[in-house]
């Protein structure tokens, strides 16, 4: 979610450019874990907001480029997380679903039309 928060942004504020996102963890302690596009990583690293990351930087690269080629891996998540949502959305569409039954689906609204829907005590 946090790569469609980070893009929606960006076109509802044309000129922005999203050079991070986060995550907040609340128990004990409050720990904030920030993920960063590489070409601000120092930067924000030096303002000790957080945990800064890099766990996209060696995970992902744009479609087409080289092995060897370096592509920005910040975006190229978004990008994936982004491809990956209109995905789901198409398949839902069309009829597609990867139903997982649980005891969540007593709070779905539409239990009644669901014929995976786990119902009762199995």
């Amino acid at each position: 979610q946090l790569a469609l928060y980070a893009r929606a942004w960006e076109v509802a504020n044309p000129g922005d450019r999203v050079i991070g996102v986060g995550a907040t963890q609340v128990g004990n302690q409050t720990q904030q874990y920030l993920e960063i596009d590489p070409e601000y990583l120092e930067q924000c690293s030096q303002l000790q907001v957080g945990i800064v990351g890099g766990d996209t930087h060696g995970h992902y690269r744009l479609p087409g480029d080289a092995q060897d080629e370096t592509s920005n891996p910040f975006r190229a998540w978004m990008r994936e997380r982004i491809t990956t949502a209109m995905r789901v959305i198409e398949n839902a569409k069309s009829g597609n679903i990867h139903p997982e039954p649980s005891n969540l689906c007593k709070y779905c609204p539409i239990i009644d039309a669901c014929p995976s829907a786990k119902r009762g005590g199995w």
